[in-house]
């Protein structure tokens, strides 16, 4: 096993998904050295790997399909190739260009140390982990000078990101390599990154490895695909000298790197730097990428343009600067979301304002069939957020997005409104004539999604949404369904109130008691006690009044009930505002 306080340029043993074996399993030269290793014949699996692999980078099929019909058949020593590991490549672990000159690329005092690494190893790992059809050897050194300038660029550089610490310029000043180099990075010490590139020429477009101690499971690949057997494996993440500049938004080291030549637009791991710097939010770091060429409209591999990851308030100029430099404003992620879907969502008001100056289509949908205006109002769950949806809102209603669009399970927004219990959002739609009797998929209105989330939103108020929707003039629950909203409701009885004063009379039954909590009866014990004593008497002449006069007025009470010469008061009774008792 490699040390890992050495630094250098590491073998990693890679599956390749889709790759094609140069030596299948059934060749003779796979045979042959089978048969090597069974008979633990170390010089001759060492003549072998070097007069009869066609290439250093040769694929190797090793078959293995006793193993997937057992679990307990025995492994083959070199099924190690399958897992992921690093073998220690001795004197290159230097990075002196001069030494490694000297030593060639792949001699036979390298492939012994790769069979003696292999070898002792071979029963230490679970089979799970270990198994693997396919398996490719790379050996990469980036002084080699038979490598292509364009590989050594990409070249996968294997660090342990919590091994060493920083300890200061003065420390790394007497390292060397790519673990120095990835150091001065993440902590912008701009005079050693300096050192390393001009001194040293580490390369600017260095691709890193980072592994952490955090552990995930993955997925194993196969040369066709993925086996389907998982593995719980240190997490990793694949990163260049410039993605961690605009990250970090170290903006003196990321000018220093485009200046010696880092390329912009390189997509590594899953982003490019443009990326890293708008996701956070690092101005300065946008302007300079984009004033050398970088693109707006490259995705990441979630396919996301730079302007999706503009998606918080602190992004905004970021995302001023990619409209200035020709991002497109309508540009689809691989979900089918434009950045108006993004701000939308996340409730930057300020961002949809500068989308839709700049062209964004107010009724583009989603690949759920969901428009900006949709994706708002099934964003609006939390208190504190409600103010900045309801601005979104504004302005894309304001911008002509349609109240009554809807979903692929026919949701309006009003239903995701009213689902939220966004009272104002509700308020907002019902002004612009959304249709408040909305049927989706699964047969609910807006009142009766509101009555099912009525539990969960006790601090938005969910009686205040009821009283706007059947004062819009939707329609109320089918009476015989009362006890279940008495049952789903009992810790809301205000939103009870409201919808039991909106009949003329209901009759109150021993069903209605016993779906009431003990613990929710005391707490409201009160109210309670009023409801369930009109199960012996009729509604009071007063509540009676009220019901002729709001079935007179219809879907125009909220608007004709204001205007009546009545005391303030009255006018909040005939609009159903709870008053914690029945009668």
């Amino acid at each position: 096993m490699a040390d890992k306080s050495k630094q250098g340029e590491r073998c990693q043993i890679q599956l390749g998904p889709g790759s094609i074996p140069d030596h299948p399993v059934g060749s003779k030269f796979v045979q042959d050295l089978k048969c090597a290793l069974d008979q633990q014949d170390q010089e001759r699996v060492s003549h072998l790997l070097q007069h009869r692999v066609k290439c250093v980078d040769a694929i190797i099929e090793l078959s293995n399909d006793d193993w997937m019909k057992d679990p307990s058949a025995q492994l083959d020593p070199l099924i190690l190739l399958g897992q992921q590991f690093q073998v220690d490549m001795g004197k290159y672990d230097k990075l002196d260009p001069k030494l490694a000159q000297q030593q060639g690329p792949f001699d036979d005092a390298f492939a012994s140390k790769v069979i003696s690494n292999i070898a002792p190893r071979s029963s230490m790992l679970d089979p799970l982990l270990s198994v693997a059809s396919r398996a490719k050897i790379n050996y990469r050194h980036n002084s080699l000078q038979a490598m292509d300038r364009d590989c050594v660029q990409r070249s996968q550089i294997f660090l342990d990101s919590e091994q060493h610490q920083y300890t200061g310029p003065s420390h790394n000043m007497k390292r060397r390599g790519p673990e120095a180099f990835h150091q001065a990075l993440v902590h912008g010490d701009l005079r050693l990154l300096k050192v390393m590139v001009s001194e040293y020429r580490e390369d600017v477009n260095m691709v890193f490895e980072v592994r952490s101690k955090e552990m995930e499971w993955q997925a194993k690949p196969v040369a066709l695909g993925v086996s389907g057997l998982w593995s719980l494996e240190y997490k990793q993440e694949l990163t260049s000298p410039l993605c961690i500049a605009a990250g970090h938004g170290y903006t003196d080291c990321l000018l220093y790197l485009l200046q010696r030549g880092a390329k912009p637009n390189m997509i590594v791991g899953t982003k490019n730097a443009l990326h890293a710097a708008c996701e956070n939010a690092h101005t300065e770091c946008t302007q300079h990428l984009l004033e050398h060429g970088a693109n707006p409209r490259l995705l990441t591999e979630d396919g996301l343009s730079a302007l999706h990851l503009c998606n918080t308030a602190q992004t905004f100029q970021c995302a001023k600067l990619l409209l200035k430099y020709r991002a497109d404003v309508n540009q689809l992620s691989e979900d089918l979301e434009t950045p108006l879907h993004v701000a939308a969502k996340q409730g930057l008001h300020n961002h949809v304002h500068l989308y839709l100056r700049y062209g964004a289509t107010v009724n583009t949908m989603n690949g759920h069939r969901e428009s900006p205006l949709g994706c708002a109002c099934s964003s609006a769950w939390s208190l504190a957020s409600q103010e900045d949806y309801l601005r979104v809102c504004q302005v894309l209603i304001l911008s002509g997005a349609d109240v009554n669009s809807v979903d692929d399970e026919n949701r309006s927004p009003l239903h995701k409104a009213s689902k939220n219990a966004s009272f104002q959002l509700v308020q907002l739609l019902l002004k612009h004539k959304a249709d408040v009797n909305a049927i989706d998929y699964n047969g609910c209105s807006p009142l009766a999604n509101v009555i099912q989330t009525a539990p969960f939103k006790g601090e938005l108020n969910p009686h205040h949404t009821v009283q706007t929707l059947l004062n819009h003039g939707s329609h109320r629950v089918w009476p015989a369904a009362f006890p279940k909203v008495l049952k789903s409701c009992a810790d809301s009885p205000k939103t009870i109130e409201v919808l039991f004063n909106s009949y003329q009379q209901i009759q109150v039954t021993e069903e209605w008691m016993e779906a009431v909590p003990e613990e929710l009866f005391q707490l409201h014990r009160p109210f309670y006690e009023s409801l369930f004593a009109l199960a012996c008497s009729p509604r009071s002449l007063q509540h009676l009044c009220r019901f002729a006069a709001r079935k007179l007025f219809g879907a125009q009470c909220h608007a004709l009930t204001p205007r009546l010469p009545l005391p303030k008061c009255l006018r909040a009774y005939l609009l159903l505002e709870p008053e914690g008792l029945v009668c």
